[in-house]
């Protein structure tokens, strides 16, 4: 095999695998200087080829990562879907579940809104598990416990006070006091509940539970056995699809 067609295979042999490519001391300097030039030539004359390596990489790290995902919602199904703490919404015996993990003053989970909501209006076997996780201010951290603690008080009226909030910007603590009256909640029990160590504990959970998942952001969803991290209404459409394929 001459110079050029052994430079060549061991270019295809470090896009394969680059463990491969452990020749290099078999060759002395003038060698491994040609090597270089007929690959440089090479990937100047064929560019593509730096396109496919680069598409067969991503599509690599794609399925690791959701091989990696199916695994990790596996292990961590039942806090997952099952949390008693987490208000759900949807249909409750629904036999799908949809888990979102939302901030009150995230603009993307206002975003998505409206998409959760035409899902459950037309999907009537779709559960929602609404997985509070405030990440962006103090006033997304006071309306998350807020809205546990009307969970907690209140179950039938956390839809309309998550909606109120949804609706609203830069969410603070008074925002959420004038929800509260709107909606002719008790603020007094409401506000003792909502510094109480069940809520904490439980947004505390779901913090570690995002971690545990490899979420840093909102929104995020969780479907079948899929993350859809971020607002991608086609990805969660595809994520309904393989779940309901999947009962």
């Amino acid at each position: 095999m001459n110079l050029r067609k052994l430079a060549l295979a061991g270019l295809m042999a470090v896009v394969v695998s680059p463990t491969m490519a452990t020749t290099g001391d078999l060759f002395n300097t003038d060698q491994k200087e040609e090597i270089q030039n007929i690959v440089r030539e090479y990937l100047l004359e064929n560019p593509e080829v730096l396109l496919d390596v680069s598409r067969a990489l991503e599509a690599k790290q794609k399925l690791a990562q959701l091989q990696n995902d199916k695994l990790i919602i596996a292990e961590n199904a039942d806090a997952l879907f099952n949390s008693p703490a987490d208000p759900v919404g949807g249909n409750p015996k629904g036999t799908i579940t949809l888990v979102e993990f939302l901030d009150y003053n995230c603009g993307y989970c206002k975003r998505a809104r409206p998409l959760v909501e035409h899902l459950v209006a037309n999907n009537s076997d779709l559960r929602v598990v609404y997985k509070e996780l405030p990440i962006l201010s103090e006033g997304s951290v006071y309306a998350s416990q807020a809205a546990m603690a009307v969970n907690q008080l209140w179950p039938e009226q956390y839809t309309p006070f998550h909606e109120a909030l949804m609706s609203e910007r830069g969410v603070d603590a008074a925002k959420v006091k004038a929800v509260a009256e709107q909606l002719k909640l008790d603020w007094d029990k409401l506000e003792a509940a909502l510094q109480s160590e069940s809520v904490k504990q439980a947004l505390n959970a779901n913090h570690r539970l995002a971690s545990e998942l490899g979420i840093s952001g909102t929104p995020a969803f969780i479907m079948g056995s899929q993350i859809v991290r971020g607002m991608n209404p086609q990805a969660l459409q595809q994520a309904l699809e393989e779940a309901r394929e999947a009962l």
